[in-house]
């Protein structure tokens, strides 16, 4: 990690592209001493340093620990972004769902699913 640092800071190096992917998903103990909070803090060194030529894309669902360190910094939340689309998608797959399944089902437990369901 320090090479990266030293790499990092110094402004001659070229463009550093930096890809933290699931970043929710890392060990999270307590303390400093938990890999999550390691690389949250790298991280965090190398985007204030001055000057800096690396550029970093974390990937993780939204996690206050996580969030905090990084609310100055852009971001997008994709939940917001396309949640209507995801909605869109749900919705027509359980319609799709409930008439392959109603078509399958004896008329009587149809009926009475029917009545469960609306």
């Amino acid at each position: 990690m320090k090479i990266f640092e030293l790499l990092s800071s110094f402004r001659h190096a070229p463009v550093i592209c930096l890809l933290v992917d699931g970043m929710d998903e890392s060990e999270n103990g307590l303390g400093e001493t938990s890999r999550r909070n390691k690389i949250l803090s790298l991280v965090e060194r190398i985007v204030n340093f001055p000057n800096t030529r690396t550029k970093i894309i974390l990937s993780s669902r939204p996690i206050p620990e996580i969030e905090v360190k990084f609310k100055r910094c852009y971001h997008i939340i994709l939940e917001r972004e396309n949640q209507g689309d995801i909605e869109k998608l749900v919705e027509t797959h359980l319609v799709s769902l409930r008439r392959i399944w109603q078509a399958k089902l004896p008329v009587a437990m149809s009926t009475t699913l029917n009545q469960r369901l609306n």
